[in-house]
This record gives structure tokens, sequence and C-alpha cells, in this order.
């Protein structure tokens, strides 16, 4: 391509951003949180992470329950989605090396927390996966 045809390109693209940016579309990506190794005891929630996620679409959420204790543990979690007063907002059930989306009443601009239950009898185990309040 020849410089002029590159330069007239640029500022194409760069008055397109400038339109697009002044027009108020913007598109926030989804937050996922990581965690690892957290205590999860039969009757009683831990809250996977101190930060809590903001919501930024409107549809479902999601859980991935990566691993835990011993490789031959399949100990079933409860995974539920709490607001800032601790309300239920959604929840699903599942076993390790799943991945579950599920219905919220989750709203989008608000932020959450993810908290985790041995869904079993049994002694505790920790669980380690990954979650967001937005599967998509």
């Amino acid at each position: 391509m020849n410089t002029k045809f590159k330069r007239i390109a640029a500022s194409v693209m760069a008055a397109m951003t400038l339109t697009i940016g002044a027009t108020g579309m913007t598109a926030s990506a989804r937050q996922i949180r990581e965690f690892s190794s957290v205590r999860a005891y039969v009757g009683s929630e831990t809250k996977v992470s101190s930060n809590p996620l903001t919501k930024t679409g409107s549809g479902k959420a999601v859980f991935n329950y990566s691993g835990g204790n011993a490789s031959g543990d399949n100990s079933m979690v409860t995974a539920v989605i709490r607001n800032s007063n601790k309300s239920n907002r959604g929840s699903c059930s599942a076993t390790k090396g799943t991945r579950k989306t599920f219905s919220t009443s989750a709203s989008k601009g608000y932020s959450y927390d993810l908290y985790v239950a041995k869904t079993y009898s049994g002694s505790s185990i920790l669980v380690s996966g990954s979650w967001s309040p937005d599967a998509s």
C-alpha cells in the first residue's frame, strides 16, 4: 500500500473510533474470578473471594468446579451468588470437572459474591475453580 492511502485509512479508523465513543457505545467485558483451595463445609457457605464481581450483562451466570481434594474425590458442591445484602440471587450444584450455567435474578451493574458449600455429609473439602455473574 502506498503511504498516502495508509494515512487516509488511519484517519478514517480514528474518526470511526471517535464517533463510536461519542455515541456512548461502550462494551464491558465480563468479569471472571478464579479461586483456589477454598474450604467448603456441609451446611455452611464460604465466600470464595473478598472482592465481588459486577454483572455486565443480563443473562445467566457460570460456575466452573475444576478441582479440590484428592483426584478420586467427586464431592458435590453448591455454588450460590449473593448480593451485598447476602440475598440469594441464584445457585447451582456441581461435581468436580463440570461447568454449570444457571439462571439468576442478578441485575446488570450490581456487584455479587460467590459462596460455596459441600452438598452432602462428610468432612470439609477444598474447592478450586472459577465463576462469573455473566455466562457470556
